[in-house]
């Protein structure tokens, strides 16, 4: 009963929190339009980042109790992976020529098209989280090599190796626990990602 409350809740806030959070946003854009070029526009950077922050914040909590309700709604489509990674490459971009890493992508070369089962909305939310974690999380001059095997069962394993410092072997276990961070908390997170990404891809009977 005391879960079932926690999880009403945390769905109710979430909702509550997002509409002033856009609002605020909203005009934030607007007003960086508006004092682009002068000494203010890194103050307004500053709560646009904020914010943005606290957005996702808000909706990797919203993702958890909709999970752990069982309210999330699925629709899974076949999909070309190959161009859902090359699509989730081209939206991390921006990311990784500002940390100055290198994305390479490896596709599957035994068979022409590589298709899945999956929610298109969701799966993309998945590899954007990884994807940018290899990045922000990597070195400058460092690389991020995505590939794709046969992993039996009519079923595919994606890989997403990076060059950064990794994580300890004692703290492995704590990888996919909500609010866990890694070790250089000096980059900007919640400690959802892995959580959320883990139950996305279990709810499309991946693992």
């Amino acid at each position: 009963i005391a879960n079932r409350a926690k999880t009403d809740f945390l769905s109710r806030i979430s909702h509550e929190l997002r509409t002033p959070l856009n609002a605020i946003l909203g005009f934030a854009q607007l007003l960086e339009r508006d004092l682009r070029g002068t000494p203010k526009q890194r103050s307004v950077e500053l709560i646009l980042s904020g914010g943005h922050h606290l957005l996702q914040l808000v909706n990797d909590v919203l993702d958890i109790s909709r999970i752990e309700s069982g309210n999330l709604v699925m629709r899974l489509t076949p999909l070309d992976l190959n161009s859902i990674i090359l699509e989730t490459i081209a939206m991390t971009n921006s990311q990784s020529q500002l940390s100055q890493v290198t994305v390479a992508f490896h596709p599957q070369v035994t068979v022409p098209r590589v298709f899945v089962m999956a929610d298109r909305h969701r799966l993309l939310q998945v590899l954007l989280n990884l994807i940018s974690n290899a990045i922000k999380y990597n070195r400058v001059d460092g690389r991020v090599e995505i590939t794709i095997h046969p992993a039996g069962h009519s079923q595919w394993r994606v890989e997403i190796a990076d060059t950064g410092i990794g994580i300890s072997s004692a703290l492995e276990h704590k990888l996919f626990s909500p609010f866990a961070r890694a070790e250089d908390t000096r980059v900007e997170g919640t400690g959802l990602g892995l959580a959320v990404s883990k139950s996305l891809i279990e709810a499309m009977q991946g693992e």
